[in-house]
């Protein structure tokens, strides 16, 4: 048998989100936010050595970031 209780915890919910690159708020209107994060886990001889590095980017300036590159990163779509 399997008996349950209610109970209140607390969660963590985005307050905000700020791109890293040109400091807009990422927020579409009746979306939600939208964003793309960079992160990097530098290890063993990097010279950021166990640092670990995040940033939210917001779609244009994902767009012109990912523009620059010459090798374009792998799409996939979802339906």
């Amino acid at each position: 048998m399997i008996t349950r209780k209610n109970e209140m915890k607390e969660v963590s919910v985005i307050e905000n989100v700020v791109c890293n690159c040109c400091g807009n708020e990422i927020l579409i209107e009746g979306t939600g936010y939208e964003f793309a994060t960079l992160q990097a886990v530098w290890g063993y001889g990097s010279g950021k050595d166990g640092e670990e590095h995040r940033s939210e980017i917001c779609e244009k300036c994902y767009n012109t970031i990912v523009s620059s590159f010459k090798i374009q990163p792998y799409i996939n779509e979802y339906l």
